[in-house]
C-alpha cells in the first residue's frame, strides 16, 4: 500500500508541481515564494479533507450495500461456534434440563414481558465450564463446583467419539468455507479466530486414529476441553448476542 500511494500519487503530484513551478518561473522571471507555500499549504488542507469525506462517504455506501451480508457472516460465525461447544459439551450435559443453568434460561422466555430477551446459553455454559475447568488453582467458587458437578455425570464412549470427530471434521470445512467465500469481508479478529478454531481441529483430528488404537479415546475426548476458548473467542468475533423471540 505505501509503495502504491508512492508511486501513483506522491511522485505524479511532486513532479506536477515542479513543473507548474518551472512554468511559472519561466513566464515571470521570479517567484512569489510566500504566496506559493501559503496556496501550496490551504490546497494540501483541502487536499486531506476531501479524501476523508470521500473516505467516509464511500464507506457508509459500502457498509449500508453489503450490510445483510455482515449480519449473514456475522450468524454463520456464531452458529458454527456455538454447534461446536454444543457437539463438544453435550456429554457433560450441555441439555441437562435440572441444570439451574438451563431452567433459568427457559423460566426467562417464559417470564419475559419483552417481545425477545438476550440468550446465550451456550456460550454461558462453556465459559463457565472453561473458568472452573482450566484453572490451574483450583479454588472453592460455583465454576469450580460446577465443572466438577459436570465431570462427574460425563457421557462419553468410544463410539461418541466417533461422532465428533466427524463433526468436528465438518466444523473445520465450514470455517474454510467462511474464509473462501468472505475472506474481503472478514473482520481481522473473525479471520483470526477461524483460522485458530481450524488450527485445533486439524491438530486434534491428526490423533484420533492413534488415540483409538491405543485405546484412549477418553483422553482425546478429554483434550477438547482445551478447544473450548478457542470456540468462545469464535462467539464473541461473531459480535452477536442472540435474541430469542418468547412465544405468546
Amino acid at each position: 500500500m505505501k509503495k502504491l500511494l508512492l508511486w501513483q500519487l506522491l511522485i505524479p503530484l511532486l513532479i506536477a508541481s515542479g513543473l507548474t513551478f518551472g512554468i511559472a518561473y519561466l513566464l515571470n522571471n521570479t517567484l512569489d515564494y510566500p504566496s506559493i507555500f501559503l496556496n501550496l499549504s490551504t490546497d494540501f488542507i483541502m487536499v486531506v479533507i476531501t479524501i476523508w469525506y470521500v473516505d467516509r462517504v464511500l464507506k457508509r455506501h459500502e457498509d449500508e450495500k453489503w450490510k445483510d451480508v455482515d449480519l449473514s457472516i456475522k450468524y454463520k460465525i456464531y452458529d458454527l461456534a456455538n454447534s461446536a461447544i454444543e457437539t463438544i459439551c453435550i456429554p457433560i450435559g450441555i441439555h441437562d434440563e435440572s441444570l439451574p443453568e438451563f431452567q433459568e434460561v427457559v423460566n426467562k422466555l417464559k417470564t419475559s414481558q419483552t417481545p425477545g430477551i438476550d440468550t446465550d446459553y451456550y456460550g454461558d455454559f462453556a465459559k463457565k465450564f472453561v473458568a472452573g475447568r482450566l484453572n490451574h488453582t483450583p479454588r472453592d467458587t460455583p465454576e469450580d463446583k460446577f465443572a466438577i458437578e459436570r465431570l462427574k455425570k460425563v457421557n462419553i464412549s468410544e463410539e461418541g467419539c466417533r461422532k465428533i470427530y466427524k463433526k468436528l471434521k465438518k466444523y473445520e470445512r465450514d470455517a474454510t468455507q467462511i474464509i473462501d467465500f468472505f475472506g474481503t469481508r472478514l473482520t481481522a479478529e473473525q479471520l483470526k479466530a477461524l483460522m485458530n478454531f481450524q488450527f485445533f481441529i486439524q491438530g486434534h483430528n491428526n490423533r484420533f486414529n492413534d488415540a483409538l488404537a491405543k485405546n484412549e479415546w477418553w483422553s482425546w475426548y478429554q483434550f477438547l476441553f482445551l478447544f473450548l476458548p478457542q470456540c468462545l473467542d469464535l462467539l464473541d468475533a461473531s459480535s452477536l448476542h442472540w435474541t430469542i423471540v418468547a412465544e405468546g
